[in-house]
């Protein structure tokens, strides 16, 4: 007969109701840890992960259909971009809120900045419903969750067992007050170095490049963008070892 104490350890516990085990990897990635576990949550998925960097946790799900869906032209894959007040410490109006506003135009942009390194990976006439949430749970208000939320929903659609040519990782990359390269730096910190140059890719090629800028050379973009493809790649060697 199982003591007290060994009962509320078990009660603490997280079991998966398909019986895996939870798989939990992790690396320095730019200074900090980032931690992929998968099996934890959302088990009516066909993959979630929880990636967690700094404060920032992240909870990419994954749903993809086991049928083709006839009478679409395109490739049906949507991806959202979730916020929550809760994830910055929030909660908003005088009283308990128990439904979440419409999205907001940065939630709508990341996601699709999302979408545009993810949607070439997949195969051509592939009709298959895809669809991906990133959903923020906790944020760290030094940078930006967004691309923590690339990382979380590349390692969910690798995990599917779908044919997605992944993974990738993308990084927001500007210049620290020493006017070096650096990343996950804060809004001021971006606006002040004059360069704010987001890069996603996959391990051998730059998949997607977005930048705002204000007078910088085309050399020092070509720098950038090479020190970023460069510099996420633990992040891409991380999705690997999460469901090798």
């Amino acid at each position: 007969m199982e003591s007290f104490v060994q009962r509320k350890e078990n009660m603490g516990q997280i079991i998966n109701p398909n019986g895996k085990e939870i798989i939990s990897v992790e690396t320095d990635f730019c200074g900090r840890k980032l931690s992929l576990e998968v099996n934890r949550v959302g088990f009516r998925t066909s993959a979630s992960v929880l990636a967690r960097y700094g404060d920032t946790v992240v909870l990419g799900t994954a749903m993809v259909s086991k049928t083709k869906v006839e009478g679409f032209d395109y490739f049906p894959l949507s991806i959202d971009y979730e916020e929550r007040f809760y994830a910055a410490g929030k909660i908003s109006g005088s009283r308990f809120i128990k439904r979440e506003g419409r999205p907001s135009d940065e939630a709508i942009l990341v996601g699709r900045l999302i979408d545009r390194p993810i949607r070439p990976l997949w195969p051509k006439g592939y009709r298959h419903e895809v669809q991906g949430v990133a959903t923020v749970l906790s944020m760290d208000p030094d940078f930006r969750p967004d691309m923590i939320a690339m990382i979380a929903m590349s390692a969910a659609f690798a995990l599917t067992g779908a044919p997605f040519d992944g993974p990738v990782a993308g990084l927001r990359v500007g210049y620290d007050t020493e006017a070096k390269l650096a990343a996950f730096l804060s809004r001021e910190q971006l606006d002040k170095g004059g360069l704010d140059l987001v890069v996603a890719g996959t391990k051998d090629a730059v998949m997607m490049v977005e930048a705002g800028a204000n007078q910088v050379s085309e050399d020092q973009v070509a720098e950038a963008i090479e020190f970023a493809h460069k510099t996420m790649q633990p992040a891409i060697d991380l999705q690997f070892k999460a469901y090798c």
